[in-house]
C-alpha cells in the first residue's frame, strides 16, 4: 500500500491485522455464549426504516469482515489504497485488489462510506481515503444570525424563523423586535388612519387572509425536475399588507444571508430546500465566526454554520376564507408588550396546543417533571416580545401560585415541605399571557405527595476527562426583556440526561448545575433556563458539567464550567417600568 501522489515514495507497510470488534458484535464462533448488555436483536425496525435495516444488516451479518491496521497518514491528504498483499500461515502470498477496482464493476463498486467520483473519466468507485484537516479545538463566537426551520402541517408549508438578525450597524437584533420596528414604519408612513368596518348585526365577520409576522420566511414543497412525485422545498414571500395602504403589496424578503441566498444577484436566483433537511423536530440553524490554531502556530478564522435538531412542530397561524365569530378577538401577532397584567390569549389553530405532565420521584432528592406539548414551539429567544401563534413558553404553578418560567421538556423541582401539593404547567405566549380554548387556560395538573426527606450526600470524588473527546460547556445570559435572565447553555461531547439522573454513572452523561454567587441555584436537564430577577450589583453566574451520580467532571485539575458575569441594577433588572404578571 503507498500514499497517493507518487512522489511519497515510501516502502510498503508490512502489519498483522487486528479484527474491529464492538460491543454486542456477534461472536465468530458458534454456539458461544455472548454477552447480553447489548441486544441488537431487540430492535423492531420498520419496513421504511432504511437507517435502522442497515445498521442491523451490517453488524449481524457482516461485522466479523473488517479488520484494523496501523498506518500513518498526513493531515490534509488523500492516500489510495491500489491492493493488499496477503500472507497466510503456510506462506503463500496473494494479492488483492481494492473493492470496485475492476472496470467490469459497475454497481458493485457502490459504498455507503465510500467518496463518489464525480469525473466521467474515472470509473464510478473511488478508492482513495480522504483524510481532512480538521482542529479538534475550535472557539466559537457569538452567533451572528439564528434561524428556526418548523414544519407547519395547517399550512402545508416550512417557516424560516429568523430569530436573530445582523443589523446594518454590525450588531445582533432579534428577529420579532426587527419585524415589529418595520412593520410600525411602513404603517405610520401611510398616515392616513384606517376606515372603520361598517356596524352591522352580524354574528361573524369575513377575514380573507391572517396575518404572519414578518420574519417568518415561507418554503413551499414544488415538484423536482422530472419527476411528478418527489418534491423539495422552495423560498417563498409573504404580502407586507398594511391596511389603508393603496399600494399594492411588496414582498417580504428575509434578513438574514442564509435565508437571502441569491436575491442580492442580478437576476436573482431561487432557493430550495431538500425536503429531507427539515425532518418533523424542525431544525435550527446558528451563523457565526470560529476560529481554531494550526499546529503550526498559525491561526484560521472563518464564518461556519451549525445545525442542531429544532424543537418540534409550530402553528404560523395562516388561513384563507375565515368565518371568525364576532365575540373571539383575534390576537395580534406583532401588539407592544403589556405592562401590567395578561389577559389569557385565545388559539385559533385546530387543533389546538396540548400539554401534558407527569412526575417522576428523583432519586435523590425532588421530582424531576417531564413535559410534552404539541403544536407550540418553545422559543427562548423570543420571551417577552410580541405575540406570535404557536410560539412561547411554559409556567409552572405550585399550589396555584406561579414558580417559574420553563424552557424544556424536562425540568428538575426540589423536594418540598411534606404533604400534597399541586403541581401545574401552563401553555404560555410570549408575552406571558395564558394560551386559552373557549376560554380555558391549555394546562396539565398532577398532584404529589411529598414524603420528608432523609438527610443525603453526594458521593464524593470527581469524574476526571482528558482529551480526545473530553467535554465541555458554554454559557451565555441574556437579559429578559421584562425581568430576569435567559440562560442559553451549549456542550459539547456531552449528554444531557433526565432519566438518569440520581442513578449510575455514564461516561460523557449528566446534567448541569447552575449556581448564582457560588450558590447553587438550580439542576438542569436542558439548554435553556429562566433565572429570576437577581438583587442591584454585580453578580457571577456559573453553570458546571455533573455526572448522573452528582460527581463534577475535572478536566487538568479544574471542574469543567463556564461563567458570566453580569450588572443588575439597583432593584433588579427592568426594563420599560417593570413587568407586572397577573
Amino acid at each position: 500500500m503507498r500514499p497517493d501522489p507518487e512522489d511519497l515514495a515510501e516502502d510498503p507497510t508490512v502489519f498483522i491485522p487486528s479484527p474491529l470488534v464492538f460491543g454486542g458484535m456477534p461472536h465468530p464462533r458458534w454456539w458461544q455464549f455472548e454477552e447480553g448488555a447489548t441486544n441488537f436483536g431487540a430492535i423492531d425496525p420498520s419496513t421504511s426504516d432504511i437507517g435502522k435495516l442497515l445498521f442491523l444488516e451490517h453488524v449481524l451479518l457482516y461485522a466479523n469482515d473488517w479488520y484494523m491496521f496501523p498506518y500513518t497518514v498526513r493531515a490534509g491528504s488523500n492516500a489510495l489504497v491500489r491492493g493488499l498483499s496477503v500472507t497466510n500461515v503456510f506462506g503463500e502470498r496473494f494479492w488483492i485488489q481494492a473493492s470496485g477496482a475492476k472496470d467490469t464493476e459497475n454497481w458493485q463498486g457502490w459504498g455507503l462510506f465510500a467518496n463518489s467520483a464525480t469525473d466521467d473519466i474515472l470509473d464510478n468507485s473511488d478508492r482513495h481515503v480522504t483524510v481532512l484537516p480538521t482542529s479538534p479545538k475550535i472557539q466559537d463566537a457569538q452567533s451572528r444570525e439564528v434561524q428556526m426551520f418548523i414544519r407547519d402541517e395547517m399550512a402545508n408549508s416550512v417557516w424560516a424563523i429568523e430569530q436573530h438578525v445582523r443589523t446594518v450597524a454590525g450588531t445582533v437584533a432579534r428577529g420579532a423586535e426587527l419585524a415589529m420596528e418595520t412593520r410600525r414604519y411602513f404603517t405610520d408612513r401611510i398616515g392616513a388612519p384606517a376606515v372603520p368596518p361598517v356596524a352591522t348585526d352580524a354574528a361573524y365577520r369575513y377575514d380573507l387572509m391572517t396575518r404572519v409576522p414578518e420574519q417568518w420566511i415561507p418554503f413551499v414543497p414544488v415538484h423536482k425536475d422530472g419527476d411528478n412525485r418527489l418534491t423539495k422545498l422552495q423560498r417563498a414571500a409573504m404580502p407586507r399588507l398594511i391596511e389603508g395602504d393603496p399600494a399594492p403589496p411588496e414582498r417580504i424578503r428575509p434578513r438574514t444571508q442564509l435565508i437571502r441566498k441569491g436575491l442580492d444577484q442580478t437576476p436573482r436566483e431561487l432557493m430550495f430546500v431538500e425536503n429531507e433537511e427539515v425532518p418533523r423536530a424542525g431544525v435550527q440553524v446558528f451563523d457565526g465566526f470560529r476560529r481554531t490554531r494550526w499546529y503550526n502556530g498559525q491561526t484560521f478564522i472563518w464564518r461556519g454554520v451549525q445545525k442542531r435538531t429544532g424543537r418540534g412542530e409550530g402553528s404560523s397561524g395562516l388561513a384563507f376564507d375565515e368565518l371568525v365569530p364576532k365575540k373571539v378577538q383575534k390576537p395580534v401577532t406583532d401588539a407592544p408588550v403589556p405592562q401590567v397584567g395578561h389577559a389569557p390569549i385565545e388559539v385559533t389553530a385546530d387543533p389546538p396546543p396540548t400539554i401534558a405532565l407527569a412526575v417522576h420521584p428523583d432519586p435523590v432528592s425532588g421530582w424531576n417533571l417531564e413535559i410534552t406539548s404539541t403544536g407550540h414551539v418553545v422559543t427562548p429567544d423570543n420571551a417577552s416580545s410580541a405575540h406570535v401563534e404557536g410560539e412561547g413558553h411554559m409556567h409552572l404553578y405550585l399550589n396555584g401560585i406561579k414558580v417559574t418560567r420553563i424552557y424544556e421538556r424536562w425540568f428538575h423541582l426540589p423536594a418540598l415541605i411534606p404533604g400534597k401539593h399541586d403541581v401545574t404547567v401552563e401553555l404560555s405566549s410570549n408575552t406571558h399571557a395564558a394560551l386559552a380554548k373557549d376560554g380555558v387556560p391549555i394546562a396539565a395538573s398532577v398532584e404529589i405527595d411529598q414524603q420528608p426527606v432523609p438527610p443525603h450526600m453526594h458521593p464524593m470524588g470527581e469524574e476526571v476527562v482528558s482529551d480526545p473527546g473530553a467535554p465541555s460547556v458554554a454559557l451565555m445570559a441574556h437579559p429578559d426583556p421584562a425581568s430576569g435572565f435567559n440562560l442559553h447553555m451549549m456542550v459539547q461531547n456531552f449528554t444531557l440526561s433526565a432519566e438518569h439522573a440520581g442513578g449510575t454513572h455514564v461516561p460523557g452523561e449528566g446534567h448541569l448545575h447552575i449556581y448564582v454567587n457560588d450558590v447553587k441555584a438550580a439542576r438542569v436537564y436542558g439548554m435553556w433556563h429562566y433565572l429570576p430577577k437577581l438583587a442591584g450589583g454585580t453578580h457571577t453566574i456559573k453553570v458546571a458539567l455533573y455526572t448522573n451520580d452528582h460527581r463534577p467532571y475535572v478536566k487538568d485539575g479544574s471542574p469543567i464550567e463556564s461563567e458570566v458575569e453580569v450588572t443588575v441594577e439597583d432593584g433588579g433588572f427592568a426594563v420599560g417600568g417593570g413587568h407586572v404578571h397577573p
